[in-house]
C-alpha cells in the first residue's frame, strides 16, 4: 500500500497488487503490474502498459488523465452528471455539476484498441450502473481536433451536438488556447460550441452559435457575440459581455462569488440569470456609480454594469429583457430590480453654502455652484447630481429658470441680516434638501456729489454681524468708486462718490477687538433724486434707477434693469431680459416669454403691461394685456387686478380676491379662490366658478344671467338692463336706469338703485331695495320670508311679509294679511299691521304704530323717542303685547294716566310708548306688557301700577333708576304685579 499524502507525487510500482493513494497534488502514477489506485484531488496522470487497473474517482478530484484503459469506479457520481466528449481519437468526460472534474482517456477511439479496451476499460458508477463502452451516439459532442487541452499554444476546435466531422465540410468552431492557459479566441463565426475554460483566469471571446461555456474556477472574462447561449462562470468572480443579441442563459451557484453582467452598446438580448443555493428574501441591493449589486451573503452576488441611466433615473434599456430567477419560479424584472436598488439608496449629501448680496438687489446664483461641495455617498463624481427645485424662503423670495440654470434671490424690502433658502439636490433616484444663507448687508444711500458720514456705532451696530457691536474701526482700505477719510479720534468714516457716478459702491474698513484685526466691506447705493430716463442699446445693457420715478429702456439684447426707489417704469425691450423695480410702485412692460420680473414683498402695487400671454411673478399685483392679440393672464396668490386687451383673453385669478376685466372681445374668466369681481361686457363672455371658491360678482353692462357658484351681479351703465340670480344667495344689483332683477332660488337680495325697477324673488328668503313707490315686487305664496328695504312710503304687496324703511325721512309702511314685521327708520313714522299678527317698530322718532286686527306686538327701546300705540280690535280673546328690549327693567318703566290714554315711560329719558285711548274700553288695551328677561304684566294689573305711582312725580331727566324713598314704596307693587 503506498500513500503520495499532499503535493506533487511519483509513484512508481513494480508489480503485485498494488494500492495507491496519490492524495492531492499533481500527482504521476505508473503501475507495471495490477493495482487499485485512488489518484486524489488535483491533475493527475495515470498510466499502466497493459495490466488490470482499477482507478477510483470521487467528485471534487479534478481533471485528470488515463493513458491507458482502466475500469473506473465513481465513489459517489452517476452516468447523467457527465458529458461524454470525443476529441479525435480521445474521449473527454467532463461532469456537468462540477466543470473542474474531468477524465481525460487516451486514445479511446484509436482502430485496433478495441481489444485493449474490452479487456481493460469499463464505467462503474456509484448507483452499480455499468458500462464497458462509449458508443458513437452516447456522446454529447465532439472535440474536432486530437489534441489535449495543455497550458501550450495549441488549436482546439469544439463542436457542440454532433458525432459527425468533415474536415473539408466543417470549418466552424475554431479556438486557440494560449499560453498562461484559459484564453480562448473564436476564429470563426458560427458553429454551437462547447467552450470549458480552467481553473484559472480564463478569456472566453464566444462567437455566432448557440454555445455553452463552463469558465471553472478563476476570475473568468466572457464575451458574447450573439446566438443563444448558456454561460456557467463557475467559482471566482466572472465577468460576462453580451456584444450582440440572443437569448443568453447564465447559471449561477452558490459560492461562484462576485459575477459582473453587462450590455455592451444596446444588442436587444435578453438574459436569464438561474440562481442556485439563494432565495430573492436573502438578496440586498446597493449601488456604486451606476451600477446595481445584488448581494448574496458573504463574497457573492451579481453586478450588473451599468444598469442605471443616472440621467433619467430609470435602468439601461438594453437590460428590459433580463430576469433574476431563483427556484421554485420566482423572479426579479429589472424594473423590480430598480425599485429595490432606489428603496435602499441613500440620498445625496446637500451641504451649507453661504452667499452675500446688498440690501434691495436680487442676487444670482449658478445652481450648479451650490453643488460644488456636495457629494452622492454611492457615486465617485458629482456630474449626476442636479438642483431640481429652491424654495423655504427666510426674508425673501427664491426662483430658478431651469432653462439657464440661474438662482434669483430678492431679499424683502428693508431687510437685512442672514436670509435664507433652500435647494433640492437629487442624485437622479432620491433628492435631500439645502440650506442656502444668503448674508444680506446694509446699503447705505447717498445723493451724488454728496458725501456720507457714517460713525463707528453705527457701521457695527448695523453690521450683519453681532459680535462687531463691541469692537472698534481702527482703518480703511479701499473703495470702489470713490474715496473715503478715516478720523481716528471720531471713529468717522467719510465716504464722498467719484465725480458722476451713480450705482452702487463700496469701501472697506478694519475692525478690531483688541487684539486682531480684520477687514470688512460696507455697501454704498449713489442716487439722484431727479426722475432720470435711462436708455440702453442694442446690445445686454445693465440699466440702474435711482431715488426718483425713473424710466428704464433696455431696446435689444438681453438686458438687467434695475428700479431702485420710486415709482420706476421698466421695459426691457427686445430679448430675455431680468428686471427688478425695487421700492414703489412700479410698471413693468414684457414682451417676451423669457423676461423676468422679480419683486420683493411689500414693496408696492406693481402692474405687468405685457404683449404676450403671461403669469404673473410672485408679489406682484396686477397685469394689463396689451396690443389686439388673443392673449392669456393669470395671477397669483394676491389681490391681483387682471385686465385684458381689445382680443379674446383668457384671464385666471388663482388665489386672492381678483378683479378681472377682458375688456373688448368676447372673454374667458376664471377666478379661482378668493372672492373675485368679473367685468362683463359681452353677453357671450363666460365666467367659471368653483363651489366653495368665494364670494363672487359680475359687474355687467349687458343682461346677464348668473352662472354657476357666482353669488352676485352689478349692473353698469345707463341702459335698461335685466339680470337673474341662481340657486345660491344672491345680491343682485341695478343701474340707474329701469330694471327687472329676478333672484330666482336661494336667499337673494334685489337693489335697482334708481329707475323704476321690477323685482321677482323666487324661492327663499329674499330682500327688496325699494326707492320708487311705483317699483314691483312680485312674489308668490309660499317663496320664503321675504323683506322689502324702502326709501319711500309703501304698502307691502301680496306675498311679501316684513317691510322695513331706510333713511330718515318721516314715511309710511303699511303690511298686508300676513303677519308682518314692520320696522322704521330715524324719521317720525306710521306703521299699520292691518290684518295679521303683526310686529311693529318705530325704531328711531315719535312713531305711530297701529296693529289692526289680530295679535300685534309693539315694540320699544332705549333711544326710540315718544311712540304711539294704536289699538281697536275688539275680537274676543285677542292677545296685543308691548315688548320692551334688553336694557329695561321693570322697575324703570313709568306708568300713568294722560287724559284717556296710558303712558309708560322709561324712567330718565325721554323713550315712552303711549297706548291711545286705553281708558276708552278694553279694546283699546294692549293685553300684556313683557319686558326682555321674561317678567310679564297684565292689562288687568297695569292700573295697580298707575295708581301706585300716582302718588310720585316720574323721575328727573338722568334719573334711570328709581330713587330710594320710591322704592319703599313702589318695589313691592312693581314685584307683585310684574311676574
Amino acid at each position: 500500500m503506498i500513500y503520495g499524502g499532499d503535493g506533487n507525487d511519483y509513484i512508481l510500482t513494480r508489480g503485485g497488487l498494488d494500492v495507491v493513494y496519490g492524495g492531492d497534488g499533481n500527482d504521476v502514477v505508473k503501475a507495471q503490474g495490477a493495482a487499485t489506485i485512488t489518484a486524489g484531488k488535483g491533475e493527475d496522470t495515470v498510466s499502466g502498459s497493459n495490466v488490470q487497473l482499477t482507478i477510483r474517482y470521487a467528485e471534487g478530484d479534478g481533471g485528470d488523465t488515463y493513458y491507458d484503459f482502466a475500469n473506473i469506479e465513481f465513489i459517489d457520481m452517476l452516468q447523467r452528471d457527465f458529458n461524454y466528449l470525443r476529441s479525435g481519437n480521445h474521449l473527454n468526460m467532463v461532469n456537468i455539476n462540477n466543470y473542474g472534474d474531468r477524465i481525460w482517456q487516451e486514445n479511446f477511439f484509436l482502430a485496433g484498441a478495441a481489444g485493449s479496451k474490452a479487456t481493460y476499460f469499463g464505467l462503474k458508477f456509484s448507483d452499480g450502473t455499468q458500462i464497458n463502452d462509449i458508443a458513437a451516439g452516447q456522446l454529447n459532442g465532439v472535440l474536432l481536433d486530437a489534441r489535449k487541452i495543455v497550458n501550450d499554444s495549441e488549436w482546439i476546435s469544439v463542436r457542440y451536438n454532433s458525432t459527425n466531422y468533415s474536415p473539408n465540410a466543417d470549418t466552424y468552431g475554431q479556438y486557440t488556447r494560449l499560453v498562461g492557459g484559459g484564453f480562448f479566441l473564436g476564429d470563426s463565426k458560427v458553429g454551437n460550441d462547447i467552450l470549458i475554460g480552467s481553473n484559472m483566469a480564463d478569456t472566453f471571446v464566444v462567437r455566432e452559435g448557440s454555445d455553452v461555456v463552463y469558465g471553472l474556477e478563476g476570475n473568468d472574462s466572457i464575451t458574447l457575440y450573439g446566438g443563444n447561449d448558456t454561460v456557467a462562470g463557475g467559482r471566482g468572480d466572472d465577468s460576462i459581455d453580451i456584444r450582440a443579441g440572443g437569448t443568453i442563459t447564465v447559471l449561477y451557484s452558490s459560492g461562484d462569488g462576485r459575477d459582473s453582467f453587462r450590455y455592451n452598446g444596446t444588442p436587444g438580448a435578453s438574459a436569464d440569470i438561474l440562481i442556485e443555493g439563494y432565495s430573492l428574501s436573502s438578496l440586498t441591493y446597493s449601488r456604486l456609480n451606476t451600477d446595481a449589486y445584488l448581494n448574496f451573503s458573504g463574497s457573492d452576488g451579481i453586478v450588473l454594469k451599468d444598469f442605471i441611466d443616472l440621467y433619467s433615473g430609470g435602468f439601461n434599456t438594453a437590460f428590459a429583457n433580463t430576469y433574476i430567477q431563483v427556484p421554485g419560479g420566482e423572479t426579479l424584472t429589472a424594473q423590480q430590480i430598480l425599485d429595490a436598488v432606489k428603496l435602499n439608496e441613500a440620498p445625496p449629501q446637500a451641504m451649507l453654502d453661504t452667499v452675500s448680496t446688498v440690501e434691495g438687489r436680487p442676487l444670482s446664483i449658478a445652481a450648479n455652484d451650490l453643488k460644488l461641495n456636495d457629494w452622492d455617498p454611492e457615486t465617485s463624481w458629482t456630474d449626476n447630481l442636479q438642483v431640481t427645485a429652491v424654495g423655504g424662503a427666510l426674508h425673501g423670495q427664491v426662483a430658478y429658470d431651469v432653462n439657464t440654470g440661474v438662482i434669483t434671490f430678492i431679499p424683502d424690502a428693508g431687510f437685512t441680516g442672514i436670509a435664507s433658502f433652500t435647494y433640492t439636490l437629487s442624485d437622479r433616484i432620491k433628492t435631500s434638501e439645502g440650506l442656502v444663507n444668503v448674508r444680506v448687508n446694509k446699503n447705505y444711500e447717498v445723493v451724488e456729489g454728496s458725501s456720507l458720514a457714517l460713525s463707528t456705532s453705527q457701521l457695527l451696530t448695523e453690521d450683519v454681524d453681532p459680535s462687531n457691536d463691541s469692537h472698534q474701526i481702527v482703518g480703511v482700505g479701499d473703495a470702489s468708486t470713490g474715496s473715503i477719510e478715516f478720523n481716528a479720534q471720531t471713529g468717522q468714516i467719510t465716504f464722498v462718490p467719484s465725480a458722476g457716478f451713480r450705482g452702487q459702491a463700496w469701501f472697506e474698513y478694519d475692525v478690531s477687538d483688541g487684539m486682531n484685526t480684520r477687514r470688512e466691506k460696507a455697501y454704498v447705493l449713489v442716487g439722484a433724486l431727479q426722475n432720470l430716463t435711462v436708455n440702453g442699446t442694442s446690445g445686454a445693457d445693465t440699466l440702474e434707477g435711482s431715488f426718483g420715478n425713473d424710466t428704464l429702456s433696455g431696446s435689444g439684447g438681453n438686458d438687467i434693469l434695475l428700479g431702485s426707489k420710486g415709482n420706476d417704469r421698466l421695459n426691457g425691450g427686445t430679448g430675455a431680459d431680468t428686471l427688478s423695480g425695487g421700492l414703489g410702485n412700479d410698471t413693468y412692460v414684457v414682451d417676451n416669454a423669457g423676461d423676468v420680473i422679480n419683486e420683493s414683498l411689500d414693496s408696492g402695487v406693481d402692474t405687468v403691461e405685457s404683449s404676450i400671454s403671461l403669469t404673473l411673478a410672485t408679489h406682484v399685483e396686477n397685469l394689463l394685456l396689451t396690443g389686439s392679440s388673443a392673449l392669456n393672464g393669470t395671477g397669483n396668490a394676491l389681490d391681483n387686478v387682471l385686465t385684458g386687451n381689445t382680443g379674446v383673453n383668457t384671464l385666471v385669478g388663482g388665489a386672492g380676491n381678483d378683479r378681472l376685466d377682458g375688456k373688448g372681445g368676447v372673454d374667458k374668466y376664471q377666478g379661482g379662490t378668493g372672492n373675485d369681481t368679473y367685468v362683463v361686457d359681452n353677453a357671450s363672455e363666460t365666467v367659471t366658478e368653483n363651489a366653495n371658491e368665494g364670494i363672487d360678482t359680475v359687474e355687467s353692462s349687458v343682461t346677464l344671467t348668473l352662472g354657476n357658484n357666482v353669488e352676485n351681479l352689478t349692473l353698469l351703465g345707463t341702459s335698461a338692463l335685466n339680470g337673474a340670480g341662481n340657486a345660491l344667495d344672491n345680491v343682485l344689483t341695478g343701474n340707474s336706469a329701469v330694471n327687472t332683477l329676478v333672484g330666482g332660488a336661494g336667499n337673494d337680495r334685489l337693489d335697482g338703485k334708481g329707475g323704476i325697477d321690477k323685482y321677482q324673488g323666487g324661492t327663499g328668503n329674499d330682500t327688496y331695495v325699494v326707492d320708487g313707490a311705483t317699483e314691483t315686487v312680485t312674489e308668490n305664496a309660499n317663496e320664503g320670508i321675504d323683506t322689502v328695504e324702502s326709501s319711500v312710503t309703501l304698502t307691502l304687496g301680496n306675498n311679501v311679509e316684513n317691510l322695513t324703511l331706510t333713511g330718515s325721512a318721516a314715511l309710511n309702511g303699511t303690511g298686508n294679511t300676513l303677519n308682518n314685521i314692520l320696522i322704521g327708520n330715524s324719521g317720525a313714522n306710521s306703521l299699520s299691521g292691518a290684518a295679521g299678527n303683526d310686529t311693529l317698530d318705530g325704531q328711531g322718532g315719535a312713531d305711530t304704530l297701529t296693529g289692526g286686527t289680530g295679535n300685534d306686538a309693539y315694540v320699544l327701546g332705549r333711544g326710540y323717542g315718544a311712540d304711539t300705540a294704536v289699538e281697536n280690535d275688539a275680537t274676543a280673546g285677542n292677545a296685543d303685547l308691548a315688548q320692551f328690549l334688553g336694557g329695561i327693567a321693570t322697575d324703570q318703566l313709568w306708568f300713568r294716566k294722560l287724559s284717556n290714554n296710558l303712558e309708560v315711560s322709561i324712567i330718565g329719558t325721554s323713550d315712552k310708548l303711549t297706548v291711545k285711548d286705553w281708558y276708552l274700553g278694553n279694546a283699546y288695551h294692549v293685553e300684556q306688557f313683557k319686558t326682555a328677561d321674561g317678567k310679564t304684566l297684565l292689562d288687568s294689573q297695569v292700573q295697580n301700577l298707575v295708581n301706585a305711582m300716582a302718588a310720585f312725580a316720574p323721575p328727573a331727566a338722568g334719573q334711570t333708576s328709581l330713587p330710594e324713598n320710591y322704592q319703599a314704596s313702589l318695589a313691592s307693587v312693581i314685584a307683585a304685579n310684574w311676574q
